[in-house]
């Protein structure tokens, strides 16, 4: 779950441990910060969690306002 190593460092415990769990790679995106690489839209993306957690939420809100 990438609501988990919002706000943690690359070097966390937890971190590490998430990163075993998912599906896509975890890579330093400087000073330290995780960064989640995708293939999406056609290429290569380096998204913070934080921006990863935004885009879940935001999908959520459309299902929601399509229903």
């Amino acid at each position: 779950d990438v609501k988990r190593i919002i706000g943690r460092s690359l070097e966390d415990p937890v971190t590490r441990e998430e990163a075993k769990r998912f599906p896509f790679a975890i890579s330093d995106g400087g000073n330290g910060r995780p960064v989640i690489e995708v293939n999406w839209n056609g290429g290569l993306q380096r998204l913070s969690p934080e921006e990863v957690s935004s885009m879940v939420l935001l999908e959520m809100k459309r299902s929601a306002e399509a229903a």
